[in-house]
This record gives C-alpha cells, sequence and structure tokens, in this order.
C-alpha cells in the first residue's frame, strides 16, 4: 500500500483530524468516533506500506554551501569590526550539544564557558570563552564557597508554550552567578577601563551588578510577570582595542583569586550560516587569528528537487547503512576503521529517515581530515524553532494526569510545581497547533536531501565547491525516495493523528475511576510514540520501544513494544495487539507489571523525594479502587415517592 491508501485507511476506520480541532473533545463527542482503535493502532492485520509505490519522477539539483563554522582563536581581535559584548547572557545560549571535537583537549558542551558577544557586524557568529580549569564552585575573595545556584526561570523557558533547556543539559556547562560577576568585575572591565578612552567605557556599565539590573529593568519596573525576567543587553565594543584587551585579561589571571579563570581560551562559533557565509567570511574573521589546525568546517551538500511539482526527496536506510559502512571499510585491505553511527527515522517508517557518523582517533579519514558527517532530511526544518521540539516528553505524559494526582505527587516531592496540569494541557495545544500550521502552510514546498561533513581547515581550503544538475529519473539506482510533498505531509499528519486522537479520548475517558491507571500508563505510551514520531527519535537506542522482550543487568524481565518487529513486517510502526486490551483501551495486567511505561515522566521529575512519591501513589491507587468498589457494591437508588 502507497502513502494515499495508508491515509485513507485510517479514515475508514474512524481516526479523527485531531489536528484541526483546536479545543479537546467532551463526553458526548468521544460516544459519537466510532474508532476501530485495534484496527488503526495495533499489528492485528494492518496494510503493509511500499514507499516504492508513492514515488514519482523528478529531476534535482546540487549545491554546496557551509553550514557552520567552529574555531579556536587566538585573541578578541578574530572579529575585525568589533564585538558585541553581552552581559550575563542567558544560559540557553551555552553550546549545548556534542560537537564531535575537542579543542585544546576539552568537550566544550561539558566544559564550563559563556557566551561573550557576537562579531558587530554578523551576529551569527558567536564568541564564547571557556574556562577548562573552573570547579562547580570558587572560593570567595572573604574565603567562602561560592554554593549551587539554581537557574533562574526565566533561562529554563521565556513562555509555558514550549520547553526550556532540562537542568541536566547544562549541569557541565553554566558557570554561577558569583562567577560570571567576578569574570566581569575583576577581568573585562578593569582592562577595557585601562585600554579603552574615558568616552568609550563610560558608556558601559560599571560592574557586573550595574549591568545586571539594566538587564531587569524593565520586567522589575513594570511588574509585569508576562514579560521575559531578563532582557539581554549588548555593547559595542571597537576592533582596534580588542588584542591588548584580552592579552590584559589573561595577564590578570595570574593573580590568585583569579585562579579559577587560568587557561581560559576563547571559542568562534556559528550555526546555519548557508552560502552568505563563504563569501562574507573574510569581512567578519581575522583568519591569522586563528589556530587552522584546530578550526572546523560544516560543508554542506544539498539534493534539492528541480520541477514545478512539490517533491520531497527522503533517505533510504538501506542506502544509509551502506554510506556508514564506507567510513569503516579500508580501501586497500580488508580491515575495519572504527567509526561510530546513530540512525533517526523518518516519522516511524522502517525504510526512510537520517544518519550521524562520527570517525574514531585512529581512522585514516579523521587523519585526513573529517571528523563527523551526516545524510539528513531537510523537511524536519518544518517543525523546528530554535532547537524547541514538539510535545515535550514530560508536557506530554503529563497532559493525562489529572489536577488532583499531580498536586499529591508535587506535595510528597516538594517540587516547584513547573509541570502542573494547566501547563501540561497549554503545552500539548500549542504543540498541537504548530503542527498543523506547519502543515498547512509548507504545502508547495520543495525538500530535498543533504549531506554534510565537519572537516579540517586545511582540508576545506583543497577544496572547490560548485553547482551541478542531475537528473535522478534517469538513475537505475537512486540512495532516496523521491515523493510527492503533499503525499508525505498528509502521511505524517495521519500517522500523528491516529496517535493523538487516541490520546484526546483518554484525556475524556481517564474521569472512570476504575480505569484511570490503566490510561495513565496507556497515555505515556501514547505520548512516547508521539514525541518520537514528530521529533524522528533513534528510537532503538530505547528497548522500551524497540524490544519484544529482554532482560536487564539486574536480571529483571522487562516487555517493549516491538516496534523493530512490527517495522519489518508492515514497513511501519503498530502496537502488539497481544499486549493491549482493547476494549478498555489500556494494557494487559502481564505487559503492563513487567514494562516501564507505568512510571510517568512527571512522577519521575521528583527524583530527590522519589521513595515518598511512589508511597503516596500507591495509597492513591487504593483509595481509587476502594471508592470504586464501594460504587459497584451500592449502586444508587430512587426512592419512591407516595402519591
Amino acid at each position: 500500500m502507497d502513502l494515499k491508501g495508508l491515509v485513507e485507511y485510517w479514515k475508514e476506520q474512524g481516526v479523527p483530524d485531531v489536528l484541526e480541532d483546536d479545543g479537546l473533545l467532551t463526553k458526548e463527542g468521544t460516544t459519537q468516533l466510532g474508532v476501530d482503535w485495534k484496527a488503526a493502532l495495533s499489528d492485528s492485520n494492518p496494510p503493509r506500506l511500499s514507499l516504492s509505490s508513492s514515488e514519482c519522477k523528478a529531476s534535482a539539483i546540487v549545491t554546496f554551501d557551509i553550514d557552520s563554522f567552529i574555531a579556536h582563536a587566538h585573541g578578541l581581535a578574530v572579529f575585525k569590526t568589533g564585538l558585541r559584548w553581552t552581559l550575563d547572557p542567558f544560559v540557553m545560549y551555552n553550546i549545548q550539544t556534542n560537537l564531535h571535537i575537542r579543542i585544546k583537549g576539552r568537550v566544550l558542551h561539558k566544559t564550563r564557558h559563556i557566551l561573550l558577544g557576537r562579531c558587530r557586524t554578523e551576529e551569527n557568529l558567536l564568541l564564547y570563552v571557556v574556562f577548562p580549569n573552573m570547579k562547580r564552585r570558587t572560593t570567595r575573595e572573604d574565603g567562602q564557597e561560592d554554593g549551587e545556584e539554581e537557574l533562574d526561570e526565566s533561562e529554563y523557558d521565556n513562555n509555558i508554550a514550549t520547553e526550556g533547556p532540562e537542568r541536566e543539559e547544562y549541569q557541565m556547562s553554566w558557570t554561577t552567578q558569583y562567577q560570571r560577576a567576578l569574570f566581569t568585575d575583576q577581568l573585562l572591565l578593569p582592562a577595557i577601563r585601562e585600554i579603552c578612552p574615558a568616552s568609550i567605557y563610560n558608556q558601559y556599565p560599571f560592574s557586573y551588578r550595574h549591568g545586571r539590573d539594566r538587564t531587569l529593568a524593565r520586567s522589575h519596573d513594570s511588574r509585569n510577570k508576562e514579560q521575559v525576567r531578563q532582557q539581554a543587553v549588548s555593547q559595542i565594543i571597537p576592533g582596534e582595542y580588542l588584542e591588548e584587551i584580552w592579552a590584559l585579561m589573561v595577564r590578570q589571571t595570574q593573580r590568585p583569586t583569579l585562579a579559577c579563570f587560568r587557561g581560559m581560551f576563547l571559542v568562534v562559533n556559528s550555526k546555519n550560516t548557508k552560502q552568505h557565509f563563504l563569501d562574507d567570511i573574510a569581512m567578519h574573521i581575522d583568519i591569522t587569528k586563528l589556530d587552522t589546525d584546530q578550526t572546523w568546517l560544516d560543508i554542506g551538500q544539498e539534493v534539492t528537487p528541480n520541477t514545478g511539482n512539490p517533491k520531497t526527496f527522503l533517505w533510504q536506510m538501506c542506502c544509509l547503512d551502506k554510506w556508514y559502512r564506507s567510513f569503516c571499510q579500508s580501501l586497500v585491505s580488508d580491515e575495519l576503521h572504527k567509526a561510530h553511527s546513530m540512525q533517526y527515522r523518518c516519522h516511524l517508517l522502517e525504510n526512510a529517515g537520517t544518519i550521524t557518523v562520527e570517525l574514531g582517533g585512529g581512522n585514516p579519514l579523521r587523519k585526513g581530515g573529517i571528523v563527523y558527517a551526516q545524510r539528513y532530511n531537510p523537511l524536519h526544518r518544518v517543525f523546528d524553532a530554535q532547537g524547541k521540539v514538539l510535545f515535550t516528553k514530560k508536557a506530554i505524559e503529563g497532559f493525562l494526569v489529572s489536577r488532583h494526582h499531580a498536586d499529591l505527587w508535587r506535595a510528597a516531592g516538594g517540587g516547584s510545581g513547573t509541570w502542573t496540569a494547566g501547563i501540561c494541557k497549554e503545552i500539548y495545544l500549542t504543540s498541537k497547533s504548530r503542527v498543523q500550521y506547519a502543515l498547512e502552510d509548507t504545502i508547495a514546498g520543495l525538500f530535498g536531501i543533504r549531506d554534510e561533513y565537519r572537516i579540517q581547515w586545511d582540508l576545506f581550503t583543497e577544496l572547490k565547491p560548485m553547482v551541478i544538475s542531475i537528473d535522478s529519473s534517469k538513475r537505475s539506482s537512486c540512495p532516496y525516495w523521491r515523493l510527492s510533498t503533499s503525499d508525505v505531509l498528509e502521511f505524517v499528519k495521519w500517522e500523528l493523528n491516529r496517535w493523538l486522537a487516541c490520546l484526546k479520548w483518554l484525556r475524556v475517558q481517564q474521569f472512570d475511576r476504575q480505569l484511570a491507571d490503566g490510561h495513565i500508563v496507556m497515555g505515556t505510551i501514547l505520548a512516547r510514540l508521539v514525541k518520537a514520531s514528530i521529533n524522528n527519535e533513534p528510537i532503538h537506542i530505547d528497548y522500551n520501544l524497540w524490544k519484544d522482550s529482554w532482560t536487564t543487568q539486574k536480571g529483571l524481565y522487562r516487555e517493549g513494544l516491538d516496534m523493530q518487529g512490527s517495522m519489518k513486517r508492515y514497513g511501519l510502526v503498530w502496537l502488539p495487539a497481544r499486549k493491549f486490551d482493547w476494549q478498555k483501551l489500556c494494557p494487559v495486567e502481564e505487559f503492563r507489571d513487567n514494562c516501564t511505561f507505568q512510571f510517568n515522566a512527571v512522577q519521575n521529575s521528583y527524583q530527590k523525594r522519589r521513595e515518598a512519591v511512589a508511597e503516596v501513589d500507591e495509597i492513591y491507587h487504593d483509595v481509587q479502587l476502594i471508592a470504586a468498589s464501594l460504587v459497584d457494591a451500592d449502586p444508587p437508588r430512587t426512592r419512591e415517592l407516595p402519591n
């Protein structure tokens, strides 16, 4: 069956178009659905999807670009036109992900650093100061230790309708407020006052505290809690002073009170620059100030449809596997070289996805200048919003937890209540709207495929990129699917609709006390599927999703959703029918007791007092069972009134 046929199949089973429904279903609305959930969700004789049946002819054009740039800089003067310095930037601007490289022996996303600012004339060029010798706590001048500091809530998230960064993403890279104040008051500002004339430095804050008050002024003065609590404030430092400022800062780190800053170094980073960066790099960056042995660029090759009708290309997983093996196989012998790969399925499809490859230190290709490579589908950019993922884990899993149940967890766990029932509902609705608008507005899109290689500067200078055209319709073997954009977007919409419709139905049915516990577990399963589908997650690394059953290292028997099996049989993910009660729409007891989906993400967020939360949760379940048994044992009676 092709993509169109599968969409019609789901419609025939009664699956409603939840994405176009702005509200939540009512109790009466669920009785009118008439959905065959077993046929729509499970592997009980579903159709097998064949992407080859959906293919169409399409020519393509190939272009090259530079997608990102990262380098070790010798000084602030790396920016020719000056530095746009930002005092106390949000921690969300820290380097969050593994860049697959080391600078001065350090992995940047695990080393403390701050965003110092941006290039004056190109805001995509960011400059970081990295502190390799900075500890979690810094000794103050009064001999006391700088204590643990929680991030300001505004740094987690400026809008409750989108997800902010998880704390653990930054626990190795953030700096405390005291450390930032020490850097500003003892290193940066004294160097500026020493080097720059008074007419320039008088425009800057006179201390960290003075500058931070400026960033908070609008919020504090207006007392408007709807606004962002902190406002970014930037100051321009002219380029002619930057070299001397940095040299003086480095010398000052020899003072005993500034020992935590010793060995600090600068990193220039830029992402999503594409073609304009190649043309403008010499205008903004002084190449002589870069350590070219520790400078890398992402060279991209994009194959886009060259046709009037909207088309979408998707990499074939079988071809991605061969591409990965090409990094491991020696050209001169049978020797295998080390390379690590990670695969991401495209919307839970078996044979469409993306892949990343990190080459090992002994791999000849890495020694030649290639450190990292990836092949992906730009279609995923449709749902991307500056790194904010859709249907965040805690929020959507908390969507089916009643307010009283969540309040009980929060009271026992001692949490601050960030993920309340109201917030979970609002995030769910906002994510749903984002998906719907994206699908509607990109129906005329031409989506291709990309290769990217992270290479060293020396290798880059030998390359000669160009633009070429190819006619993939005449090739006997093509490594990617050529599909109609409308067919792909309709499939994405209805593949998501089937999970969301069931989730909404469960939200209404959760008020049935006898099924509340099973519905929360079922909701957790559906939430994981929604998140994995729309965000193209690497589902094979989560055994709860990928495996049918397995035994843990501690000897515990566990059961999963067997996505691996259903993909092989049907080309798409379906739930194992035998593990669910389709009349009550909840997991059967044996599967529920042997899976980890019974532990909701909102409940698990209270790690420090998880035993207390588990205990009060068990009491809550016992009370529910008692209440349900009383209702069954004593049905309501109507008193007969006399005439």
